[in-house]
């Protein structure tokens, strides 16, 4: 009887041990590393290509654009802008903030990426406060020039609210898209069993353990 009721504890700490430890793991994932579970492109929002005008930046200078997110997870911002060379490994850096000025998240990308006119990616992979007004800054390296593409206010996308360079707004607007995603729950449910087996096993050994040193100290 004695020995039933232990193996009764033993499993009951076992699935309460796996059940915690799923449950914790996953809400971790889920609130802060959302890239381990959202890994498909859910919609894409972008700006009309109409009326476009090549814009030489000013070397240094940041770009500002203001924007209300139109869906909860943000993969990615994508600029369209034209490189000279696929050999430069040059950084254009981006800085998602918050409507309270906190940083979301900091991306780059090399304009070797995007020779010739292409959209040049800042990954995101991160939670966004859908209808809040967000900030992403651009800024464009000091030591090469970098053609961007500019539009009229109105060819969107939705999300654009305002724009600045360098601190001013003169109405014209980048061509953006911004990429949303979504998250997988089959990934979710696997998250979940590798966390909870993880811990059943980490549990079955803690206590076969416990059991040899008490066996031990008894003989």
């Amino acid at each position: 009887m004695e020995n039933k009721r232990k193996a009764m504890v033993k499993t009951g700490s076992f699935l309460l041990c796996a059940l915690l430890a799923g449950l914790l793991g996953t809400f971790v994932l889920y609130r802060w590393f959302p890239q381990y579970l959202c890994y498909t492109v859910q919609d894409v929002h972008a700006g009309e290509l109409y009326e476009r005008r090549e814009a030489t930046l000013s070397q240094g200078l940041d770009y500002t654009e203001y924007f209300v997110p139109a869906e909860g997870y943000l993969k990615s911002i994508l600029v369209n802008l034209t490189g000279e060379t696929s050999a430069d490994r040059t950084l254009v850096r981006g800085t998602l903030s918050a409507e309270d000025g906190s940083v979301i998240a900091r991306s780059s990308f090399r304009i070797g990426d995007v020779a010739g006119s292409a959209y040049g990616e800042f990954p995101i992979e991160k939670w966004v406060p859908v209808g809040q007004t967000c900030r992403f800054t651009v800024s464009f390296p000091e030591n090469t020039k970098v053609s961007v593409t500019f539009g009229p206010e109105g060819i969107g996308p939705e999300e654009h609210v305002s724009c600045e360079w360098a601190g001013k707004d003169d109405g014209s607007v980048m061509y953006m898209r911004y990429s949303y995603g979504s998250y997988s729950r089959k990934l979710l449910a696997f998250w979940f069993l590798v966390f909870a087996v993880s811990a059943g096993l980490l549990a079955d050994g803690f206590w076969r353990g416990r059991k040899l040193r008490r066996e031990k100290q008894q003989s």
